[in-house]
């Protein structure tokens, strides 16, 4: 027979269980469904700009990150949410994104990034897109036009060089979804 100690440490164990299974495989990066990546990344490009290949490339990185948000997140303490975003991404993306581009964000969804703490992105979706796409704002020139030319894009402004995607990857992520 559990002491009573032993008995709701038990209960608690199980219910955190329960919660953590929960959370990964029924709300996977508390998406609600597939559709909702799309308006996602509709609204936050709408908001900050770039145009269809700034939502090509938001779905095409959704896919090869997180097979659009299919994939059990098996990681707690690298790349995390919808789009993985490393934290320091994510720190440099807090320091480099301008005021303004901040204050748009306020405007748009309401939403201070600068009160945002890396680990809120991990069941947001809408942070999880929103900080990949600034990030993709501060690098220079624009989003390639062909999907074979963003998969070298994100490989080498996402991804880099010490991340285990390929640009292979990524386009077969993308065409498993329908997004060539």
């Amino acid at each position: 027979m559990l002491s009573p100690r032993k008995h709701k440490g038990l209960l608690l164990l199980t219910a955190l269980c329960g919660v953590v299974y929960y959370k990964r495989s029924i709300l996977m990066y508390g998406l609600l469904d597939k559709q909702q990546i799309y308006d996602t990344v509709d609204k936050v490009v709408d908001c900050l700009g770039g145009g269809d290949n700034a939502k090509k490339l938001m779905l095409e990185v959704s896919a090869a990150e997180t097979d659009m948000g299919n994939a059990i997140d098996k990681s707690w303490f690298t790349g995390i949410g919808l789009m993985q975003f490393d934290k320091i991404g994510f720190d440099d993306v807090l320091q480099r994104t301008s005021k303004n581009k901040k204050a748009l964000i306020l405007k748009c969804f309401g939403i201070d990034i600068d009160r945002v703490v890396h680990t809120d992105l991990r069941w947001s979706p809408l942070l999880s897109v929103i900080f990949a796409r600034l990030k993709f704002m501060l690098v220079p020139g624009l989003i390639p036009n062909q999907q074979e030319d963003r998969a070298r894009y994100w490989k080498k402004w996402y991804n880099s060089s010490l991340g285990a995607g390929t640009p292979e990857h990524y386009i077969k992520a993308s065409t498993r979804h329908g997004l060539v």
